[in-house]
């Protein structure tokens, strides 16, 4: 079973209350208690908010545990919900792919502005844009040097007999026995 996402304080407070408003309908409920929420202190948002916290990382814990454990592909195997080459990526012993030279940049970036990539992104892309070969040079050794601890990391995985105990797995759980075919890691 995958771990069902718990409630947040604001939904726990709503639980809490909507049964001492009077009868009324669902939109102006919503409203009333949406008001009351932002009135409220952060003192009296307290026992809803560590409540709410306390719950959310359970549930982090569980979802980690759900994933590692491979029950998320076999679910999404059976469900029909994802690609096959998908399903055979989601490995969780499975060495993740390496970053690669821009994005090496991008994190450096980040981490010396201290502002997440998300919000710099343009003027960071621009920068790499105007960037001579030389400079880029720098990171895209790096990426190399990454992509080659990969390639060896993935050549024991594959030699080691966890990927074919993977794809077993995974084929075992398609809709209809499905062979996986030609599909490779």
């Amino acid at each position: 079973e995958r771990p069902r996402t718990p409630a947040t304080a604001f939904v726990l407070f709503s639980k809490e209350r909507w049964r001492t408003l009077p009868k009324m309908p669902l939109t102006t409920g919503a409203q009333l208690l949406s008001q009351e929420w932002n009135s409220m202190t952060d003192e009296e948002k307290g026992p809803y908010v560590q409540q709410s916290d306390s719950a959310f990382r359970e549930y982090d814990a569980e979802l980690a545990e759900y994933r590692r454990s491979g029950k998320e592909a076999i679910w999404k195997a059976r469900e029909g919900r994802t690609s096959v080459r998908k399903l055979l990526s989601m490995d969780p012993e499975r060495p993740k792919q390496p970053p690669n030279s821009y994005a090496l940049f991008l994190a450096e970036a980040a981490s010396n502005t201290g502002v997440p990539a998300q919000q710099h992104n343009a003027g960071v892309t621009q920068t790499w844009k105007d960037m001579g070969d030389e400079e880029k040079a720098v990171y895209q050794e790096k990426a190399q040097a990454l992509m080659r601890a990969h390639k060896e990391e993935m050549a024991e995985y594959v030699s080691s007999g966890r990927a074919a105990m993977w794809r077993e797995m995974v084929e075992r759980h398609l809709p209809g026995g499905r062979p996986l075919g030609a599909f490779q890691l």
